[in-house]
């Protein structure tokens, strides 16, 4: 499942300080909360003070997630800091940032130090999120990732695997009622809403195999042999057993049971766009006239039946 940054209500609790490198005769304060204009915008404001002969001093604001070692190099700094600011202290002890602010759920401690210090001040964060549902529906004949329903974080995004059964096809796929194209796999970016996605898998009709296109057998100009061509369209739901091409001298409308006709299977398997080609050659064909006919042999549930293309004649009288 992807994931997009997004902006998240934020809810802070006040956390007294009690260790400091410095002793002071009041204690500094901070505070923080999250204003925002819509659920896609937000600012961290942090505020506090500190006394009155701290005024003018730089000041360092950074927010880290305690479940992280901050001194684990292994780790990238992005992983251990968010939302590094500085600032200075006002004349009267007072600070303030405004900041945008980036995180996703989970709990957060919102660190401030000044010149001198040596242990920063902190309050912990939680930060929340608005989830969304995300429910997958679909008929048998094959499989959805993810299934069932879901739960999204406002401007994540999705992930979406089918996967067919064997002779299953995805027929359509809606998302909230409206049509989506037809992939094995695409992505619902920046979610905003609950989404109910339906896939439909439709049976793939039983089509026996066929020969798409019809070639000129290739005669040499030598006249000592000829080349049949075949394009099988394979079909679906039968499997192909066998295919080439039938030969007879005599009868005009070769099959491999016919009177006269010889089987000549091929020897190399067709290629990806199920084309191939029967050669024949020798002096034996020099001055004959025959007829050569492409053939393919196909099965399904034990029953077996064959498909012809069309008769070719070949003169090298």
């Amino acid at each position: 499942m992807k994931r997009t940054i997004s902006f998240f209500l934020i809810t802070v609790l006040l956390l007294s300080f009690t260790s400091f490198g410095t002793v002071f005769a009041a204690e500094p304060t901070l505070q923080a909360v999250m204003n925002w204009d819509d659920l896609d915008t937000g600012r961290l404001t942090v505020i506090g003070s500190f006394p009155t002969e701290y005024a003018g001093r730089k000041i360092i604001l950074f927010v880290t997630d305690p479940a992280v070692d901050l001194n684990d190099s292994t780790i990238a700094d992005s992983e251990k800091y968010f939302g590094i600011r500085q600032g200075f202290i006002n004349e009267d002890g007072s600070y303030r940032f405004d900041n945008p602010f980036y995180a996703r759920p989970g709990i957060y401690q919102v660190n401030v130090i000044a010149d001198t210090m040596v242990t920063p001040i902190t309050t912990p964060l939680t930060v929340t999120g608005t989830y969304y549902d995300f429910a997958v529906t679909a008929n048998p004949g094959g499989t959805v990732t993810p299934s069932g329903t879901t739960q999204i974080l406002r401007n994540d995004s999705v992930s979406v695997k089918i996967i067919c059964n064997e002779g299953y096809h995805i027929k359509s796929i809606t998302k909230n009622g409206s049509a989506l194209p037809v992939l094995n796999e695409f992505d619902i970016d920046a979610v905003t809403e609950n989404i109910a996605l339906d896939v439909v898998f439709e049976k793939i009709p039983d089509v026996k195999p066929s020969f798409t296109q019809s070639y000129e057998t290739y005669v040499p100009a030598e006249k000592e042999g000829s080349v049949t061509f075949g394009s099988i369209s394979l079909g679906s739901g039968w499997t192909i057993k066998d295919y080439g091409i039938v030969y007879s001298e005599t009868n005009p409308s070769p099959m491999l049971d016919g009177a006269g006709c010889v089987k000549l299977p091929h020897k190399t398997p067709m290629n990806r766009k199920g084309q191939y080609g029967i050669q024949l050659q020798g002096n034996y064909l020099i001055g004959k006239l025959y007829y050569t006919r492409t053939y393919v042999t196909y099965e399904k549930d034990g029953v077996t039946d064959t498909t012809y293309g069309e008769t070719v004649v070949t003169n090298l009288q």
